[in-house]
């Protein structure tokens, strides 16, 4: 029966063999350790030398058997410790050696070649271990599952997704990014370049930023944030300001919407402090979605700081946004938020501005084809001023901005769009308008509209 009480200690002879040094050079484990059980140990069980490696019994025998092999460092490192694997050996298996380690732990000082211990180790093996090192980082760097031409075709998915987001129906939106992006998760768990890694990330943000703003758009706030995490996370591994800022706008936006407005006012302007060149228009949003919050809040003060911002952020722009599409802010929503943001507080002149303001994002969104025109955001103006005109006695202007609401904007019904009219049918419902029969009918139709406002997500795999 072996004695477990015995020390595991492999002579010098051992890791001398050829056949030893050639398993070490190809980091060979299991012939390792068949040399050790053949020339020295045959009587150790397998679960005392995996209790010498610090490995699970189950993971040794699959070393053993050759079902999986060793290739961490940290993994070797502790094989190595584990057999007491002399300097010369561990060189050999690419590590650093025992001495070199421990001297320059507790000195400090690489400089010294004397505090190196050179006198227990050869200065030509010393300068070989790290040749190794090299050599082992110059190989990784080279491995990739990504190439320029994948790069090139992952890029025209995104554009075509954020371009088109805008001016088409939310749910073919959301299974083009949910695809697309699926895509990109699985690259990332690969091996690439630095510079790969980046544009993987970026894209991962922008689909995950996509995935956000559809969720959003179809009601689903808690899908909405939990996208919006996985996108803010990819974006400051891309270390890309104007994604970061972006993403904390559309977090205020979903927040604004469930009616938590500090929440909203807070996540605004956090995207509003991120700065940088790749910035872009997201600095603007964030200002202009904060005004909005702030001036649900009551507070006026606040509300025209934001906007001044969003003035002064739109005349720092120096270049295009990088991504675009629907992640960029165009003047005509920016005329639009701040009409939403002056609609909400009192006053005749913030009417008038408000007035005005909407006017003039309708405008803008009518000088873009047809083809690319944004109409829920569109949309969510008109139906601004079919407010404005209620507050002003406007019943038959009303229901024209409400009427082309429901008939243009019918394809591409949000959440947003559903909830404005839903408001402005109580309006109809109030003491002004009640009993008026044009109010009535128009009060009538948008709750027909209503009952066919938004499409479903598409059900997981699971639910299918």
């Amino acid at each position: 029966m072996p004695d477990e009480s015995l020390e595991l200690t492999v002579p010098a002879s051992v890791w001398g063999l050829p056949e030893m040094r050639h398993a070490l050079a190809q980091r060979d484990i299991a012939t390792v350790l068949l040399l050790v059980h053949k020339h020295h140990v045959p009587t150790v069980t397998q679960s005392r030398l995996a209790l010498e490696l610090g490995l699970e019994p189950s993971t040794l025998n699959l070393i053993v058997n050759r079902r999986r092999g060793v290739t961490a460092l940290a993994m070797l490192e502790r094989i190595a410790e584990g057999l007491r694997m002399p300097d010369p050996a561990r060189m050999v298996l690419g590590l650093a050696p025992v001495d070199i380690v421990e001297t320059v732990a507790a000195t400090g000082d690489a400089r010294d070649s004397r505090s190196l211990g050179m006198g227990r180790v050869k200065e030509a093996t010393v300068m070989a271990a790290a040749e190794s090192e090299s050599s082992e980082f110059i190989q990784r760097s080279e491995v990739s599952n990504v190439g320029a031409k994948t790069i090139e075709q992952l890029y025209a998915g995104v554009h075509d997704v954020v371009h088109r987001y805008p001016s088409r129906p939310v749910t073919p939106s959301f299974l083009d990014a949910w695809r697309l992006r699926r895509e990109v998760f699985a690259l990332l768990k690969g091996q690439q370049p630095l510079r790969y890694r980046r544009d993987l990330s970026v894209f991962a943000a922008t689909l995950s930023g996509v995935l956000a703003n559809a969720a959003f758009d179809l009601g689903h706030f808690t899908v909405a944030e939990t996208h919006a995490r996985s996108a803010l996370a990819a974006a400051d591994d891309a270390g890309h300001n104007g994604l970061h800022a972006w993403v904390r706008g559309t977090q205020a936006l979903i927040a604004y919407w469930d009616r938590r407005y500090p929440d909203a006012a807070q996540a605004a302007a956090d995207g509003w402090r991120v700065s940088g060149p790749e910035s872009g228009t997201a600095r603007v949003r964030a200002a202009a979605i904060e005004a909005r919050a702030r001036a649900r809040m009551g507070d006026s003060r606040g509300a025209d700081d934001a906007l001044h911002r969003a003035e002064q952020a739109r005349d720092a722009i120096t270049d295009f946004d990088e991504i675009g599409g629907m992640m960029g802010f165009p003047v005509a929503k920016q005329r639009f938020y701040s009409g939403a943001a002056r609609l909400l507080l009192d006053g005749q002149y913030n009417l008038v501005e408000a007035e005005y303001l909407s006017s003039e994002a309708v405008s803008l969104y009518m000088q873009d084809p047809s083809s690319h025109r944004r109409v829920g955001e569109m949309s969510l103006a008109q139906l601004d001023l079919a407010e404005i005109r209620l507050l002003q006695h406007e019943l038959e202007a009303a229901a024209e901005h409400i009427g082309d609401v429901l008939t243009v904007g019918a394809e591409r019904r949000t959440e947003a769009v559903s909830r404005r009219l839903f408001e402005l049918r109580a309006a109809l419902d109030g003491p002004t308008y009640r009993g008026v029969p044009s109010a009535i009918s128009l009060r009538d139709r948008i709750a027909d509209a209503s009952m066919h406002a938004l499409p479903m997500l598409p059900a997981r795999e699971d639910e299918k």
